[in-house]
């Protein structure tokens, strides 16, 4: 086991550990290592031979079906051109792939392993050699032996191109996740060279799990990434598709696919086909889990669990559907309002503290969200925790000193968690409306009478009214509960139910005061926290910045999160990044799920339990390391 200080995080250890570059001249030192690792160590060691939730011996065959609520999608490349096509991701491949039952560690994929100078300033990605492109015609999988012409290779050229349409085509997202990469450098046909502006294992993540596309490919006329194109490129993932309509997609598993065997694939992928079935909406695709069109069914946090319905409650009971419940470790999602900063009357933090404080946090998860109450922090649940509080104030006391006027004084009082037993719900929402009515002042609003109509009462300022806000909406009944609280209290609310697919348009033009979005990030948060608030994405259409927020304080902050020297720094510069979040308040909390409860179809196999832990993605447990009982009905091997 090697540790680099510089990087904050451990990789485990492979042969030659002393060795150079035998292309590149370093002045430092390099090393070669098998896993990226949040960790202490990973949970498999290097001769690994394949993940503990999968079967090398599960038989290969049948179907398995998703339901989906969304009904259009724009690319089956991640650019940001529009939505990408459901169950996509099975199409590629990466350098490093998740595992799901161990979610800090990152295994190797088509890379066979990287290297990594000792301080940090660069890694080096070196290839699988036997990873092959697919070709759909190749659809003989009863012989042992492909029978198409020798497959064309994945190459570092490929990684190159890859990393330019993320990095410059791609969602703004990832460019902000990918702007740590200062310069990459192609090897040999089999290993690539990535520059690193800064010490990151953020970064590094990053490059290793972005979408692979072939260069070839892609420098075709008409197959340009950048286009909005509805056919699928060539991949090296383990399915290729074999249709699409307005009802859905299906995926075919490829034949003789070149990973197969490898240790973090071997035993996975055992469906010859995968249906995504697109219905919509949540309530129509529930329906359709009830009667057994679909084989899974995410049911989310919501209160209604074991689920209501009539019939997935006898289905409950007799077996026929078994229920399971998961607790999120590695990536954290909480759900939240965005508030666009880019609305003058919301650059005010005491007016976006106000619309906050009107949010009834403790009534809503309590009665449609299975009591998941979101805390105030931002990073409440991230393993390790936050710096001790008198570093945190120390660290924040320096803030306020380089910033002077720009710094939010309300982040040196630490702020008290929601108390989710409390059900004195009237009694909290008076406290709110004080709360809002006392940040409104302190902005120079005045509740008063309408101008246009002296028998309702409004905000108001040097003679001009506090402007209509748009709201366009996903969550319904969370969303409705909110709105008519901000009427109660004198805002106009211009509120439209829309569909995902709309959210993530007006997302990237900013045309919007409010709008549900969510919060990603990890155990170990780094550059996603610069993609995500940093002043430099503000104003830029399609960023991961949707609240469009600009302070000098959080651009500060988040760059010592992600250049600290050591583990004590970056905790103390989480806590105070913490506090000066929710002293800004660039968007609302709302709901923080602790797990996935899903319902499954009981008619598949598997040699393991769903783990007590996973990752907020979870479409590996399901579809990855199953089996059809039509092809083994007694779940024998």
């Amino acid at each position: 086991m090697t540790v680099l200080p510089l990087l904050l995080f451990v990789i485990t250890a492979v042969a030659d550990q002393t060795a150079r570059t035998d292309s590149l001249e370093s002045p430092v030192g390099v090393h070669t290592f098998a896993t990226l690792n949040f960790e202490e160590k990973a949970k498999y060691p290097t001769d690994f031979t394949h993940f503990d939730f999968a079967n090398p011996n599960a038989p290969k065959g049948g179907t398995f079906n998703f339901g989906v609520k969304d009904r259009d999608y724009g690319s089956f490349v991640d650019n940001a051109s529009g939505k990408l096509a459901p169950g996509s991701y099975k199409l590629y491949s990466s350098m490093l792939t998740f595992c799901s039952d161990d979610p800090y560690t990152y295994y190797p994929y088509t890379a066979k392993n990287f290297e990594m100078a000792d301080d940090g300033s660069y890694v080096i990605f070196n290839l699988n050699e036997k990873a092959t492109w697919n070709d759909p015609s190749d659809d003989n999988c009863d012989s042992k032996k492909s029978s198409r012409v020798k497959p064309k290779p994945l190459t570092a050229d490929d990684v190159a191109f890859s990393f330019d349409v993320h990095k410059k085509q791609g969602r703004i997202g990832a460019q902000g996740r990918l702007s740590n990469v200062d310069s990459y450098q192609v090897l040999s046909p089999h290993r690539i060279l990535f520059r690193l502006k800064e010490p990151d294992k953020n970064t590094i993540r990053d490059i290793g799990t972005m979408a692979l596309y072939s260069k070839e490919y892609h420098s075709q006329p008409g197959h340009e990434a950048k286009r909005l194109d509805r056919n699928p490129p060539p991949g090296t993932g383990p399915y290729v598709l074999k249709s699409q309509d307005k009802s859905g997609l299906k995926y075919k598993r490829v034949c003789h696919w070149w990973g197969e065997k490898i240790p973090s694939q071997n035993g996975t992928n055992n469906f010859d086909y995968l249906n995504y079935k697109l219905y919509g909406d949540d309530v129509v695709t529930e329906l359709a889990f009830d009667k057994g069109e679909i084989d899974y069914f995410y049911a989310g946090g919501k209160k209604e669990w074991p689920p209501n319905r009539h019939l997935l409650k006898e289905k409950l009971a007799s077996g026929a559907v078994t229920a399971h419940e998961i607790n999120f470790l590695g990536t954290k999602t909480v759900q939240t309002i965005e508030i666009n900063n880019q609305n003058p009357a919301l650059q005010d933090r005491h007016v976006r503290r106000a619309l906050s404080d009107l949010y009834e946090v403790e009534y809503i998860t309590q009665s449609l969200s299975h009591g998941n109450i979101a805390e105030k922090s931002y990073f409440a649940e991230i393993k390790g925790g936050v710096g001790s509080d008198e570093d945190i104030h120390k660290l924040l006391l320096e803030m306020k000193r380089a910033h002077q006027d720009s710094f939010p004084d309300e982040a040196l009082k630490k702020t008290k968690d929601f108390d989710s037993h409390d059900k004195d719900y009237y009694g909290i929402w008076r406290q709110r409306q004080k709360s809002a009515f006392d940040e409104m002042q302190k902005a120079g609003w005045k509740f008063q009478s309408d101008p246009d109509d002296p028998s309702k009462k409004v905000w108001m300022k040097d003679g001009e009214k506090f402007p209509s806000l748009r709201f366009p909406s996903e969550r319904a009944n969370d969303d409705q509960i909110y709105v008519s609280r901000l009427k109660q209290f004198g805002f106009e609310v211009e509120n439209k139910q829309i569909g995902p697919n709309m959210i993530q348009k007006l997302e990237e033009s900013k045309t919007y005061d409010l709008i549900n979005s969510d919060v990603f990030h990890t155990d170990v948060p780094g550059s996603e926290l610069i993609s995500r608030w940093h002043s430099r994405y503000a104003d830029i259409s399609g960023s991961n910045n949707t609240s469009a927020t600009k302070s000098p304080v959080i651009d500060d902050l988040a760059n010592r999160v992600v250049n600290a020297k050591s583990p004590e720094e970056r905790k103390t510069a989480i806590g105070a990044f913490d506090r000066v979040l929710q002293a800004e308040t660039p968007e609302i909390l709302t709901y923080r799920p602790d797990g996935a409860r899903l319902l499954i179809q009981n008619h598949f196999c598997r040699n393991f339990p769903l783990p007590e832990h996973g990752n907020s993605n979870l479409w590996g447990i399901t579809s990855e390391a199953w089996w059809d009982q039509s092809v083994d009905r007694n779940c024998s091997k």
